[in-house]
């Protein structure tokens, strides 16, 4: 102190006796100091108090005198902040300590309502209930249950799920789901209470009327102006142009617009306002100047502020390493205080997770451990369900058919729990049930893909209204003298008739050379090919026209129709079909070049030869279709299409493409 002036030198022994007595008064080593006990009090010259010979204060807070000290105070500021796992520093009878009562068995502070892996009951019947950590601080029922009603039956649907008249599933128990709170469609045809009754007024000469989802909407009336109201805007600019150089025309209430910021630019160059005033002084002996790269903020330009913000002369910086365990922080403007914890129980720095000695595991305790991550180790650790015991089979390994093993309460075993094979025979939860319906047409069927995944086949609507595919198209000739047609229940059925006299199918009654009627004049019955005609010039559906066509012949556009006799007699219609898309008139959904799959191998619709018809082509699916049967199905059938059955039947394919059914026209 040798530069200090006689009056200087002496405030300074002053102050260093005041702080020698004040640190022997608290009597701890931890507690929050502004110098450390080492640090020498060298006070510049350039700081140096020349005022305090008068008597006035130096800023250097020196203690009062005539103050009392309480010897068991603790003038420590760690008092109530916390500690340890759990704990809080107290004040015991002048020492600082860390009252911890340690973490519950969830590595929580909070007091739990039982033991982690307990018996608890759900309030349900579902079994299997044990209570586990959630979280840190809070305890749940947790059940070994896999469904999301907690039980083992494999649900179609999940709660929640739309059903009935505006119904929603939900639990029926553990094992089920039942529709409940169904209620009648509101007035729109939707689900819920309208959000506004129907036929008032809305918008500007609207009406409320019923939207497309169910619930109502504005109908009609004009669109309201750019600021929400029903008429003009009468007074101000348009609506988001400039107003000056900081502003923009905005909306003040429904009919008219104000400038937003019709002042010129602040000193900054910005369009805000800034706060102050550019210039003004600031901190010690600061100038507010602007902010780079913001002309809408100002701050304090100040060379003489210190760490903390203050004024005066500080030794160190904030964050310095100071005292046992401590860290520097300011303590007001112009202060460093040292929060310093001391070691912790096992004689390092650092917060502890656990007490050491207080209990963990299986009958073991908390031990220092230094090299450890944590300080800490337990002298008898839980297994991986919480208890004691050694498990025969740890949990989540696989067990049974599809089950895995899972903590029995209590944690000292584990239980198989095992919801078996699917409906695919896998072990995943299955999408949707096979054999229920699906698709956007009636004949769509969930099938398996494979073990763990279903897939909807829809092998279409045919001619007849009926599923799968037929075995001709209605209209074409079969058997002997048929014709295809099609029965209510969409089956297809041969309508046959007898032979002529001539051999071949329909044609005029009576016997060869008999005399008939509806022919020309004196024409007999006589034949024309396998047709019987009245007269040889004479046509079937009558008349004289040599010329017109024959009853069966193709026709149309395609080639794909036939000739029948028209309503009035002596002339003949075109049942014109349409082609298929690969040109064949064998009828047919398909389009070519669509994919395809046949059960579950992909494929691309081609067009391939017409079985039935020579030269025509029909769109089948290119996948590899060794899986398929006779019908497009992929279950095998139990015979053949078109085998022998009944008195003078066929077998024929089903509706729903995996099975055979007897056609028998004499039955």
């Amino acid at each position: 102190m040798d530069g200090l002036p006689v009056s200087g030198r002496a405030v300074g022994l002053v102050v260093l006796a005041a702080m020698s007595l004040w640190m022997v008064a608290c009597g701890d080593d931890n507690s929050r100091t502004d110098v450390g006990a080492d640090d020498e009090f060298d006070v510049p010259a350039d700081v140096a108090d020349t005022d305090a010979a008068d008597g006035s204060d130096s800023g250097g807070g020196g203690l009062d005198a005539d103050a009392d000290v309480d010897p068991l105070a603790c003038n420590d500021n760690r008092v109530g902040e916390p500690c340890g796992a759990c704990g809080t520093f107290i004040c015991d009878e002048g020492v600082v300590r860390c009252e911890d009562a340690g973490a519950n068995a969830c590595g929580g502070c909070a007091e739990l309502a039982d033991e982690p892996g307990s018996e608890c009951d759900p309030g349900t019947d579902a079994a299997g209930c044990s209570w586990e950590c959630d979280g840190e601080e809070g305890l749940t029922c947790e059940c070994t249950g896999i469904n999301a009603c907690d039980g083992t039956t494999q649900l179609v649907g999940r709660p929640g799920d739309a059903c009935g008249t505006c119904g929603a599933l939900e639990c029926d128990g553990m094992e089920a789901l039942v529709c409940r709170g169904e209620s009648p469609l509101n007035a729109c045809g939707g689900c819920g209470e309208l959000d506004q009754p129907l036929g008032i007024a809305c918008g500007c000469g609207g009406r409320v009327v019923c939207g497309a989802t169910g619930q109502t909407t504005c109908f009609g009336g004009d669109e309201p102006n750019e600021c929400g109201g029903c008429g003009p805007i009468l007074e101000g600019g348009d609506l988001g142009e400039p107003c000056s150089e900081c502003g923009e025309w905005v909306c003040d209430g429904s009919d008219r617009t104000v400038c937003s910021n019709p002042n010129d630019r602040n000193d900054c160059g910005g369009c805000s306002p800034l706060g102050a005033e550019f210039g003004d002084a600031c901190g010690c002996d600061g100038t507010l100047v602007c902010v780079d790269g913001d002309p809408n903020a100002l701050r304090c330009e100040d060379p003489d502020v210190n760490a903390c913000g203050g004024c005066g002369f500080i030794r160190g910086e904030e964050g310095d390493e100071c005292g046992e365990c401590g860290t520097s922080f300011c303590d007001g403007p112009d202060t460093l205080g040292c929060d310093d914890p001391g070691e912790n129980a096992c004689g390092v720095c650092g917060e502890l997770d656990f007490v050491p000695r207080t209990a963990c595991g299986c009958g073991g305790v908390w031990e220092c451990d230094l090299g450890g991550p944590t300080g800490l180790f337990c002298t008898e650790t839980a297994n991986a369900c919480g208890g004691c015991t050694t498990l025969v089979n740890a949990p989540n390994t696989s067990c049974g058919t599809c089950g895995q093993y899972r903590c029995a309460p209590g944690g000292e075993s584990t239980v198989c729990v095992d919801p078996g094979l699917n409906a695919c025979g896998g072990c995943d939860p299955l999408e949707a049930v096979p054999g229920t319906q699906c698709g956007d047409s009636q004949c769509g069927v969930v099938a398996c893909a494979g073990t763990e995944d279903t897939l909807c086949r829809d092998v279409g609507v045919n001619a007849c209204g009926s599923c799968g595919s037929l075995i001709g198209a209605p209209g074409n000739p079969c058997g002997e003298c048929g014709i295809f047609q099609c029965r209510e229940d969409g089956t297809l059925f041969c309508n046959s008739e007898n032979r002529n006299a001539c051999g071949g199918c329909g044609g005029v009654a009576g016997a060869i050379g008999a005399p008939c009627d509806g022919g020309c004049p004196g024409d007999v019955v006589t034949c024309a090919g396998t047709q019987s005609v009245c007269g040889a010039d004479s046509h079937p559906c009558g008349g004289c026209d040599d010329e017109l066509p024959l009853p069966g012949t193709a026709c149309g556009t395609a080639g794909c129709g036939f000739y029948a006799c028209g309503d009035v007699p002596g002339t003949v219609q075109c049942i014109d079909l349409p082609p298929n898309d690969c040109g064949g008139c064998l009828p047919s959904t398909l389009e070519e070049g669509d994919d395809c799959s046949v059960c579950g191998n992909d494929g691309e619709i081609v067009c391939v030869p017409d079985p039935f018809v020579s030269g025509d082509e029909v769109p089948l699916c290119d996948a590899d279709a060794s899986d398929v049967n006779q019908c497009g199905g992929c279950t095998p059938l139990s015979g053949n299409v078109a085998q022998e059955c009944g008195v003078c039947g066929i077998l024929v394919c089903g509706r729903d493409a995996e099975s055979l059914n007897c056609f028998d026209p004499c039955d």
